[in-house]
């Protein structure tokens, strides 16, 4: 039986009960017919857009003819549809069915997928990223080339089980199972998603020129669906980062050489963070905050209190003000529990809030100054930073969801495992007032010392490569500059409450 929510009746939520309708028996051919006009049925309400419906006549089709090879794209079409409505415990049911009741069908190998990809989205710990790992194993190991040749499934579980191991840290293990699926699975999105990935590591690593290679053939070889487009998308901004980051400095060239101001921003800007397809978001002294897309265009606009720092949950923007967390666009305000020996109920003033690895919440608040892990439901972890000689100013996380904490009093850099474990000294500046810290997708790290006006570049080892400002590339000179971020490009964008936004290209 499958309970799902119903419309609510007297304001009581009705709960709507499938009941699993018995197995038919019918004769060979009136059973072949029932089940192809279910398929048939099922595939129109889905063109028509009744996917509730279609849902319907997939689960009718599962469950009276239970054996038939059309029941495994029947539970396939479950898990898929369910997860596009966020029934994830629904689709997760159905995933286990297939797997269970069809376990040599070539879409049992979408279940293992699927189960692997809803595992990895609610881990809390290692051992679910394991399970996790081995789950999306399965897709490649019980159904190789040899004998599933045409298996799609395989090259997507591949490409899902290497950002897990990326999540552990077992780069190297991603990067040789990313090879494999560039070098054997037939072409598809997966396989460029694949050499996305592998080029994402190799920037990583410096490795500039092959990183290169790779972005240049996800562009090339593009096709015009909406995901290939994309990836493209992607791949051109991580040519753009190479070029800018790479290739220039090699060929003796300046990283960035133009700067200016964008429009569209709120004024007097406070706060500015990049989102990984290229947004940006940019808040005022006002209470107010702007979405722009890569080229400058007003995606949208929000009001809130006053804010001090922005960062991104995916695609959620989080809006760390004095009292709460403010999200766009749900529109939820997140307030953190204070450690037992506070008087106040909440942590405040807040800083800024930061998505922390498992679905926890990395919180840095004021007064005093302090760091402090959350888990999901944002009951108190552990307090990472405070103490006397500490000043807390800005967080920031690396691709590897690495934790750094620019301290403005130790003019340093601390940075910390995904966990929080660790806490090692990165890098320390002689700054004269340290004020926000931004890391690019090639993990190098970037300090505002508003004091002198200036942006320092240090490599993921905290090796000094060079800086910018007060005169920019281009001549602008900053004069009051907030916060930074560096987006997918490799571009900086800088809050300036006197000039405005500013982008250095």
């Amino acid at each position: 039986m499958i309970v799902r929510p119903g419309p609510v009746v007297g304001g009581v939520l009705a709960v709507v009960c499938w009941l699993p309708a018995p197995a038919v028996t019918l004769a060979a051919p009136q059973g072949e017919e029932a089940i192809q006009r279910l398929r048939f049925e099922a595939a129109q309400l889905e063109q028509e857009g009744d996917l509730e419906g279609a849902l319907h006549k997939y689960e009718l089709l599962s469950e009276q003819f239970p054996e038939a090879p059309a029941a495994a794209e029947a539970l396939l079409r479950l898990i898929v549809g369910n997860r596009e409505l966020g029934r994830d415990e629904v689709a997760e049911e159905a995933a286990r069915t297939l797997i269970r009741t069809h376990p040599r069908s070539r879409h049992a190998a979408g279940g293992y997928a699927l189960l692997g990809q809803l595992q990895a989205e609610r881990a809390v710990d290692e051992a679910d990223l394991d399970e996790a790992r081995e789950t999306l194993e399965n897709a490649v190991i019980l159904f190789p080339r040899a004998a599933y040749t045409d298996q799609p499934w395989r090259a997507e579980a591949a490409v899902r089980g290497a950002r897990v191991a990326q999540r552990q840290g077992r780069d190297a293990e991603a990067a040789r199972a990313l090879a494999d699926i560039i070098d054997l699975e037939p072409r598809s999105k997966w396989t460029a998603a694949a050499r996305l990935e592998l080029a994402g590591l190799l920037l990583d690593q410096g490795d500039w020129q092959e990183a290169g290679s790779l972005l240049q053939e996800v562009v090339d070889d593009a096709g015009d669906g909406e995901d290939e487009r994309a990836l493209a998308a992607q791949a051109e901004s991580r040519l753009a980062l190479a070029h800018r980051l790479g290739l220039r400095p090699a060929r003796g060239e300046q990283r960035w050489q133009s700067s200016r101001v964008v429009g569209g921003a709120p004024e007097r800007p406070s706060a500015v963070a990049a989102r990984r397809d290229g947004q940006v978001a940019v808040s005022g002294a006002k209470g107010s905050t702007v979405v722009l897309d890569s080229t400058g265009r007003v995606v949208s606009r929000w009001t809130h209190e006053e804010a001090r720092r922005n960062s991104w949950r995916d695609t959620e923007l989080l809006v760390a003000t004095t009292e709460a967390a403010a999200t766009f666009p749900e529109r939820r305000n997140l307030r953190f529990a204070s450690p037992p020996s506070d008087k106040k109920p909440t942590v405040r003033p807040l800083v800024a809030v930061e998505p922390a690895p498992f679905g926890g919440w990395l919180v840095l608040a004021a007064k005093p100054a302090r760091v402090l892990l959350y888990e999901p439901g944002r009951r108190l972890h552990e307090i990472l930073v405070e103490g006397k000689g500490r000043e807390p100013i800005d967080l920031a996380r690396d691709r590897r969801g690495r934790l750094l904490v620019l301290d403005q009093k130790a003019r340093s850099v601390t940075r910390f495992a995904a966990g929080g474990a660790g806490g090692d000294r990165l890098i320390v500046g002689g700054w004269e007032r340290a004020e926000a810290l931004a890391v690019d997708p090639a993990a190098n790290v970037y300090v505002l010392d508003r004091g002198q006006r200036r942006i320092e570049m240090f490599d993921r080892d905290g090796k000094r490569l060079t800086g910018l400002g007060p005169s920019l590339p281009g001549g602008l000179e900053l004069e009051r500059p907030a916060d930074l971020t560096v987006d997918a490009a490799g571009r900086i964008w800088i809050a300036d409450s006197r000039l405005g936004l500013i982008v250095v290209e």
